[in-house]
């Protein structure tokens, strides 16, 4: 995932879940891994608009690929 996207603008344990957030101007990405055998799985994924524009899902995840990689993707102190 790293490889594709970059270093997640967010990554934090909840219980037995890792969670990373990606974020881009008009998106947010949320992966929720768990660990199986030395390695994480992925469990669940949700792109979602965030900001003014509305956009689709799949229209997220459009906007999110183009992102620049590696991350900063938002100004310092945007995060979130």
């Amino acid at each position: 995932m790293i490889s594709a996207l970059g270093e997640p603008a967010l990554r934090r344990r909840e219980g037995e879940a890792e969670i990373w957030l990606y974020q881009a101007a008009d998106c947010r990405l949320d992966l929720v891994f768990f660990a199986e055998a030395s390695r994480l799985v992925l469990a669940h994924v949700a792109a979602r608009a965030f900001g003014a524009r509305r956009l689709t899902e799949s229209a997220c995840l459009e906007v999110l690929a183009r992102a620049p990689n590696p991350p900063p993707w938002t100004a310092p102190g945007s995060r979130g």
